[in-house]
């Protein structure tokens, strides 16, 4: 299992985070066998607003490739979204089996918060299986 490094505040240079215009996308690249948690990244993603009637969803979509030889038998992402002063206040996920090798998978993170309380959010890949 690979967990994230934290991102926004963190030293790996590859790890962005994210405002209500783009996102980020970090990992720690510790994978086991031939595949590397390296290998798995968030292509793209996008913060997406959809004001209804009665309430405001929040959706981050985005796009995961397999670049390695190997299936990813779990995979999971996970957005932290973040107000104005800085504080997590929530969290979305998204996950999927059987990833296989140069392969991509859309995934869809969604939350029930409105639009208002969104400062910035990060994103990660925070659990690899292969």
């Amino acid at each position: 299992m690979a967990l994230a490094a934290e991102c926004g505040s963190n030293e790996d240079p590859e790890c962005e985070s994210g405002d209500d215009n783009d996102g980020g996308n970090c990992g720690d690249g510790s994978g086991e066998g031939g595949a590397s948690d390296d290998d798995l990244e968030i292509a793209e993603h996008d913060l997406v607003v959809d004001e209804g009637e009665f309430m405001t969803d929040i959706t981050i979509e985005g796009l995961v490739g397999n670049n390695s030889d190997e299936m990813a038998n779990y995979v999971q992402v996970t957005a932290r979204i973040y107000d104005a002063d800085g504080n997590q206040f929530d969290s979305y996920l998204d996950n999927t089996t059987d990833l296989a090798a140069g392969n991509s998978w859309s995934f869809e993170n969604m939350g029930p918060r409105g639009a208002e309380d969104i400062d910035s959010y990060d994103i990660a890949i925070e659990d690899i299986t292969w």
